[in-house]
């Protein structure tokens, strides 16, 4: 899969921002940021805005190899695969 438009104010400001997850700003282009697809091509997704999370190498790889599996077997075991509704605005979580 390759790698959204470079050239779209969103990833600039998401690069701009560091890690969606930790906040690392690392040295190099797009301050190391690496595109995660929360769904991959080959599962139906694409470069959207919405499918794309701008992750530091560490934070992308536990998306991938930790937390996917881990919420893949959740919603199987718990929801029949369906996403919960609230987890649209975060789950409940308190806003600061």
């Amino acid at each position: 899969m390759t790698a959204p438009n470079k050239d779209s104010e969103w990833f600039r400001e998401r690069c701009e921002s560091g890690c969606q997850i930790c906040g690392t700003k690392l040295y190099g282009k797009n301050n190391g940021i690496e595109w995660s697809h929360l769904v991959n091509d080959g599962a139906g997704g694409d470069n959207k805005e919405v499918n794309c999370l701008a992750l530091c190498p560490n934070c992308a790889y536990t998306l991938d190899y930790v937390l996917k599996p881990a919420i893949y077997k959740a919603l199987n075991e718990f929801t029949n695969g369906e996403v919960p509704d609230n987890w649209e605005n975060g789950e409940g979580r308190v806003k600061l």
